[in-house]
């Protein structure tokens, strides 16, 4: 399951391996463009999914337009299976909004719109103080450059309350 799918591109491609593979996206318009079942009108905060649905969730560069993103955690640990892994991605920002400025211009003639559009800066860190009471294992905290520098975590859905998993210090961005 994709949480922020927009058109639904990154489920078209994954649905030649899986029959099980739906998409949510907070914008009606866009939804409602791709007339299909597979991608439902629906917030992060308050998945209309049953329990322990999802063997995996992602969502890449959306957590930081979200103001309740713990809300997401917990919605998303409720839906995913025992062992099921979440993995996000997210703008590595100095300043809040900075990798929303292009978008703020164009879109909406104002780059002070940036930090609008996102209303979260987010490291690895923080999103492990977020979810330290939610049972997730971080298996991987990593930084990619291209396009532009963008933060990746893996988390599993795990039995103890906010333990990390071991993992390979070459493979983790300090925290």
């Amino acid at each position: 399951m994709e949480i922020g799918c927009n058109g639904g591109d990154l489920l078209f491609h994954i649905s030649h391996f899986s029959d099980y593979v739906y998409g949510i996206d907070v914008n009606r318009e866009q939804v409602s463009k791709v007339n299909s079942k597979r991608i439902q009108c629906m917030s992060a905060t308050d998945l209309k999914f049953g329990n322990e649905t999802f063997d995996k969730v992602c969502s890449f560069e959306v957590i930081e337009h979200i103001a309740d993103i713990t809300k997401v955690f917990q919605e998303v640990h409720r839906i995913l299976k025992p062992k099921g892994k979440f993995i996000i991605s997210f703008p590595v920002e100095l300043i809040r909004g900075q990798q929303a400025l292009f978008d703020a211009i164009t879109v909406y003639k104002n780059a002070s719109y940036a930090r609008m559009l996102h209303v979260q800066k987010l490291t690895p860190k923080k999103i492990k103080t977020m979810i330290k009471d939610i049972p997730f294992d971080v298996s991987l905290s990593a930084i990619h450059f291209l396009p532009y520098p963008t933060f990746i975590m893996v988390m599993e859905k795990g039995s103890g309350v906010g333990q990390q998993a071991n993992q390979d210090p070459n493979a983790r961005m300090p925290s």
